[in-house]
């Protein structure tokens, strides 16, 4: 009978706070097998934004770490560490309030169906239960924050000012 590999569990918690204690804000954690490779992507933010200089100082902290527990990756891994983009990930109440004011995507569970449904539209107000979503079409929707699966920004290009 094949034994099935236990895997041992990512400490994001850890990662997390270690990346917070560099004084950056860990917006994302996520491992992924990529062409047979263990990938760890790591996505930090600064209310000023990130650099290179500032990927490459999170990314040599990280991996210091991992590499001295073997035991959380027991072969070879890739670490990715970068900003989060113009079209970041929103996680929680907490990104939605700094964002109010923003257009987003969401993808959100149906109360009635098991199909999602997907929403563009800019956060008009935030709290820590749910989001008022100003649609395309000027009405609003208030989403339960519980019903979001998926979130992100949408970058939308500055509009050009005549000469």
């Amino acid at each position: 009978m094949k034994q099935k590999k236990t895997r041992k569990p990512l400490p994001t918690d850890r990662v997390s706070a270690l990346v917070e204690e560099m004084g950056y804000e860990c917006v994302e954690i996520k491992a992924r097998t990529e062409q047979g490779r263990k990938v760890l992507s790591i996505l930090i933010d600064t209310p000023d934004g990130v650099g290179v200089e500032d990927c490459e100082t999170v990314s040599k902290h990280i991996s210091s770490f991992l590499d001295a527990r073997p035991e959380i990756f027991e072969a070879r891994y890739f670490l990715e560490v970068s900003s989060p983009g113009v079209e970041r990930p929103l996680h929680g109440p907490k990104d939605f309030l700094r964002f109010t004011g923003k257009k987003a995507r969401l993808s959100i569970s149906r109360q009635d169906s098991p199909k999602k449904r997907r929403l563009t539209g800019v956060i008009v107000a935030a709290d820590n239960t749910a989001i008022t979503l100003q649609l395309d079409d000027g009405t609003e929707e208030q989403i339960e924050i519980g019903r979001i699966n998926k979130a992100r920004l949408v970058f939308e290009q500055p509009s050009k000012e005549r000469w």
